[in-house]
């Protein structure tokens, strides 16, 4: 009874500092969210922000697995290679449609504001697992070191399938876990069934989660081992039957999120889409080096080591980087060593897999490796608070060297601030990037302001006088019975005050000087004002204003 205020205290203290972390890291996440100033500079995001544009909500379950009719299959909507999960495209474009950002001038952005909440609720699992499987220390350390993983906030900054499929993956992991901890007496279903539904999610969102799938037969084989040898031979059927269960959820799962991955029209009709697997196999081709693919050739000759390199000087940070994977290999030295396998098998196994096979492959950029990132974290954590544990039990504590331990852990604090404090700040720093204007947008910006157009307006702001180029087609020739016509959305707010010819060509010498009328109307045809001006031809060439007498007043759109 003494002890319950403390454990309360403790939880609500635990709670808070979550929290705390959730919103540093949702901070990061979501500033500068339009840092390419609506200029679509990712190309994986530009095609996404195109498909999403494109799709039109269905009106029926009948039509959603209509394979060859359905208005969200991207195949129908004039894009026959499209070879990624359409889970987050769905939940994108139905988001949009509740917002009214259906537009492809916006509808990234919704895609950005989830995937950046996606990423959030992936910190959240990372406590979840944490705690799980070790305590809340571990859980709490490994929650704040994810919150500023360089990488996942770079990630949670585009519109990619990418943090859907690292959530969904780790939502997995997390089910298998729960079956590892549950109670001996009883096998767990609905842990199971959670485990088929995430795991069809996660393939739904990217093809690349599927060998997820062996943490649940091992997190299953865990719960086994741990059994008293009276009851192992009791519920081995079942566990073998909630295996084939959640296999069966799975593939509904997925049937149901991504169903133009089947034939159709109808949901009993699982026959594979010819069209989807022939995009896979293309896509395996073009990053596999086996074709002649101008973006794969940049990753001839990378060495093996080259992802893990990337990952740990700037996906993580370089002490990070090495607290996580010293994380890593401690827990496999203990599992061997001590035979302590049971608790970390599952996260242990899961990422080195997947770091393996990430790290063989032709294209191995650090992206890749997204969904091993939180389980990072855990090792970060939990290699900590296992080395604290350590020398508080140690034998020089025995030994009554009592000094040399507190020497020891106060290192080892300092060592753990020392880590999450660099890598908050590598966090802070890298997030900066998004605060101040890409360097394409700003050097176009610059080119506006500084180089002339064919015709150029200017415009009178608050901050001073600024120019906005008129697009003006190729190879026109304007002609007293051929005038040229264009349209023009003001950019700034201002007025308008001439527009500037840099260069006049006279094809005409015996006509000399030559009158340029100008009419300006507004959008609804209503004329604002006209003017004209004279151009005097030196060897066939003029440049100069016509000034409107009345300076235009109008708003930025």
């Amino acid at each position: 009874m003494d002890n319950k205020p403390s454990t309360d205290i403790n939880r609500w203290l635990v709670g808070i500092l979550l929290i705390v972390i959730l919103i540093a890291g949702g901070y990061l996440r979501f500033v500068g969210l339009d840092w390419d100033a609506e200029q679509h500079l990712h190309p994986d995001e530009r095609f996404l922000t195109m498909v999403e544009s494109s799709l039109l909500p269905v009106q029926n379950i009948g039509e959603y697995f209509d394979t060859s009719m359905s208005t969200l299959n991207p195949n129908n909507q004039g894009h026959s290679f499209y070879v990624y999960g359409t889970l987050p495209i769905f939940m994108v474009r139905y988001l949009a449609e509740w917002l009214g950002f259906t537009g492809y001038g916006n509808i990234y952005l919704v895609g950005r504001s989830l995937s950046a909440v996606m990423d959030l609720l992936s910190i959240v699992l990372v406590f979840f697992i944490g705690t799980r499987l070790y305590n809340r220390k571990v859980g709490l350390i490994g929650a704040a070191f994810s919150a500023f993983a360089v990488l996942q906030i770079q990630q949670s900054h585009f519109f990619t399938v990418d943090t859907f499929a690292t959530f969904f993956t780790l939502l997995a992991v997390y089910f298998a876990v729960e079956v590892i901890t549950g109670k001996d007496d009883q096998v767990d279903l609905v842990s199971y069934l959670s485990f088929g539904i995430a795991l069809g999610m996660a393939v739904a969102s990217k093809i690349n989660a599927a060998p997820v799938a062996i943490t649940l037969p091992l997190a299953g084989l865990i719960y086994w081992s741990r059994l008293p040898e009276e009851r192992k031979d009791q519920l081995a059927p079942k566990i073998f039957f909630y295996l084939i269960l959640a296999a069966l959820v799975s593939l509904l799962t997925f049937r149901i999120f991504q169903p133009y991955a089947f034939r159709g029209p109808g949901f009993f009709n699982f026959a594979f889409n010819e069209n989807w697997v022939s995009g896979l196999k293309s896509l395996r081709a073009q990053t596999s080096g086996d074709v002649d693919y101008p973006p794969a050739l940049q990753w001839a000759s990378r060495p093996i080591w080259f992802s893990f390199k990337n990952m740990v000087l700037w996906g993580l940070g370089l002490p990070y980087g090495i607290l996580a994977w010293s994380g890593f290999g401690l827990m496999g030295w203990k599992m061997f060593s001590e035979r302590s396998w049971k608790p970390h098998l599952v996260i242990w196994v899961w990422t080195g897999f997947y770091f393996t096979w990430q790290s063989l492959q032709w294209n191995s950029t650090m992206r890749y490796q997204l969904p091993i990132y939180p389980l990072l974290a855990v090792f970060a954590g939990w290699i900590l608070v296992e080395l604290w544990s350590k020398l508080q039990n140690s034998p020089l504590q025995l030994l009554k060297s009592k000094e040399i331990v507190s020497v020891l852990r106060a290192a080892l604090a300092a060592g753990g601030i020392f880590t999450l404090l660099f890598t908050a700040g590598w966090a802070f720093s890298f997030s900066r990037i998004y605060t101040s204007p890409h360097p394409r947008v700003a050097a176009t910006r610059w080119m506006f302001q500084n180089i002339p157009g064919p015709a150029t307006l200017i415009i009178d702001t608050d901050d001073g006088s600024t120019q906005q180029l008129l697009t003006y087609p190729e190879g026109k020739i304007i002609q007293q019975e051929s005038s040229w016509l264009t349209t023009f959305e003001m950019k700034e707010s201002g007025s308008l005050t001439a527009v500037y010819f840099p260069e006049i060509i006279n094809e005409n010498p015996s006509v000399n000087p030559l009158t340029l009328e100008i009419i300006l109307n507004d959008q609804e045809g209503v004329v604002l004002d006209s003017e004209s001006g004279w151009f005097s031809f030196d060897l066939g060439k003029s440049e100069g204003y016509i000034n409107f007498s009345a300076p235009v007043a109008s708003s930025a759109g």
